[in-house]
């Protein structure tokens, strides 16, 4: 044969019909125009992909066109240049093939869910209170005393109902002296309290309060026991505060506290932290800043005060009287009451000035108590670097619950200062946390 097809690929194009008719060429099959095919791999033959089912042709597998020696010019089995796949068998080639399918792979066993482990909740830790309470007031004061063992000096302020205001200031004085708080009567020192004072060796005894809180005849009654005696007391209580802040003397920073001087509850909350961590606790008229309160504060070196409890607490008028003075004001303490007040102190007292969040110490807010219990029991907070909660009353410990069960975690004791007329006994519906006391 001298006739042979154009089998020469032009830059990835394939050409599909026959130059020139011959007897045992493939009839022409109409088809689509030659299509790029993409990249094509070397040696492959893309006549051969036109037929959707090379099964229906008839295949052409002896003869030659010429003499190139390659498939392009001899037909063969399978696919060749001048025959291609072979002859269709009518339309069958042109057809997709019904292809069975493939076995099924059955579904892989559905494994049945983990079974759902709920997130972990800490255990509500079983808190153990210990409870500090004498057969009075005098008495708690003098058994919390104990707990600091040694000491070379002494705070002795008025348990008096009404005048427990007097001593707000006295953490901070008394940390500074490493001295414990314990409380007296007017006219004489309770036989407990001496006798807690001589346990603890002080030769020291610092009296809050003016002659009309402490009589002078208990400061001369002291004397003569061979204490040296010293008095901070002024006209009124925002004057002995300041004398008590002037006393102390200089603090290391330039920080302090400031509560109302008409309510106890929020200076005792801050009380701990006045006497860890040497603040000044300073006193204030809620509507008006006390002369003898600036001057202290200046006096001290104080640029910047802290306010304890909220705006009905402590004005804004007197917060403007601080800012004119020079004094930067903060208010990160401001509770909807004071047990709410409390809580907030305890959460700065930890984040901030490395307070343990394993124990918490609770004293009564009510207003029957007179924060008497609280005096004694801030000073030993501060020493243990414990918050004190102030509850709002004997029988509604306010945010302590919530507060203390957002540290349920760590916590695993603390101190209750005063007996259930002052805080109710854990257990009951009105308890602190209704946790455990020993």
């Amino acid at each position: 044969m001298t006739a042979r097809p154009t089998t020469t690929r032009v830059a990835g194009w394939w050409p599909v019909a026959p130059a020139s008719p011959h007897p045992w060429w493939p009839r022409p099959t109409p088809c689509p125009a030659p299509r790029r095919p993409g990249a094509l791999a070397p040696d492959s033959t893309p006549a051969s992909f036109l037929y959707a089912t090379p099964t229906g042709l008839s295949d052409v597998t002896t003869g030659s066109n010429g003499s190139c020696g390659t498939y392009l010019c001899t037909a063969t089995a399978g696919y060749d240049g001048p025959t291609g796949l072979g002859t269709p068998r009518g339309t069958s080639a042109f057809t997709a093939a019904t292809t069975p399918p493939v076995n099924t792979i059955p579904p892989v066993n559905t494994i049945p869910p983990v079974n759902t482990i709920p997130t972990p909740v800490p255990p509500s830790v079983a808190v153990t209170f210990n409870r500090i309470a004498g057969v009075d007031r005098y008495d708690t004061s003098a058994q919390t005393a104990a707990k600091f063992g040694s000491a070379s000096t002494v705070v002795l302020a008025s348990g008096e109902v009404g005048h427990s205001v007097d001593a707000l200031s006295a953490a901070y004085l008394a940390g500074v002296d490493h001295a414990p708080i314990l409380l007296t009567r007017n006219g004489s020192t309770p036989p407990e309290v001496l006798a807690q004072i001589q346990a603890s060796g002080a030769r020291n005894i610092i009296i809050i309060g003016g002659s009309g809180v402490v009589a002078d005849p208990q400061l001369t009654a002291l004397q003569g026991a061979g204490y040296t005696v010293t008095r901070l007391g002024g006209p009124d209580r925002y004057a002995t505060s300041a004398r008590v802040i002037a006393a102390a003397g200089k603090p290391g920073g330039t920080t302090a506290l400031l509560a109302s001087g008409t309510v106890f509850a929020d200076a005792l909350g801050a009380s701990p932290l006045s006497y860890a961590k040497g603040l000044p606790l300073a006193i204030t008229d809620p509507n008006a800043l006390p002369a003898a309160t600036l001057t202290a504060l200046q006096n001290a070196g104080i640029t910047h005060v802290l306010i304890v409890g909220g705006a009905a607490s402590v004005t804004q008028h007197v917060r403007d009287q601080l800012t004119a003075a020079g004094i930067t004001v903060s208010s990160p303490f401001a509770g909807a009451d004071r047990s709410q007040t409390s809580t907030l102190l305890a959460q700065y007292e930890i984040a901030h000035y490395g307070f343990t969040n394993a124990a918490v110490n609770v004293a009564s807010g009510s207003t029957a108590a007179d924060g008497a219990d609280a005096l004694g029991g801030a000073a030993l907070s501060g020493t243990q670097g414990r918050p004190l909660l102030i509850t709002n009353n004997a029988n509604d410990p306010g945010s302590i619950t919530t507060y203390l069960s957002t540290i349920t975690a760590t916590l695993t004791t603390g101190t209750l200062f005063g007996g259930v007329s002052g805080i109710s006994k854990p257990g009951s519906t009105d308890s602190v946390a209704g946790d455990r006391e020993s």
